[in-house]
């Protein structure tokens, strides 16, 4: 193999593997901002946590992806009232669905 194929191999082998890593990134597909058609939002930051808005009110908490289908929230906002929570999620393009108890809400993101 020549110096050109073996550094082309390389290269490839780099971009595989950050491509895996950030998939495998903790809610790497879900990170980011999010507009529902009623005007609230949601918006998931690398770290972990976890900004809801609507109608003026400010809820932040914490998220953590539990499978390829599954986030767990946990909200701090209201006194801590809100509690821990497992939703199912879908991402599809730039939508993203969040179910609980039979309810879906879309989202699209908007960064």
């Amino acid at each position: 193999m020549t110096n050109e194929i073996k550094r082309r191999h390389l290269l490839l082998h780099f971009i595989l593997i950050a491509g895996l890593l950030a998939a495998c990134a903790p809610g790497g597909g879900i990170v980011g901002k999010w507009r529902a058609l009623d005007g609230s939002e949601l918006e998931f930051f690398r770290d972990g946590t976890v900004s809801m808005g609507a109608l003026g009110v400010s809820i932040t908490g914490d998220y953590q992806i539990v499978d390829g289908s599954h986030v767990r929230i946990g909200l701090s906002g209201l006194l801590g009232l809100g509690g821990s929570q497992v939703l199912e999620y879908r991402i599809r393009g730039n939508q993203l669905e969040l179910t609980a108890g039979g309810i879906t809400s879309q989202y699209t993101r908007v960064r």
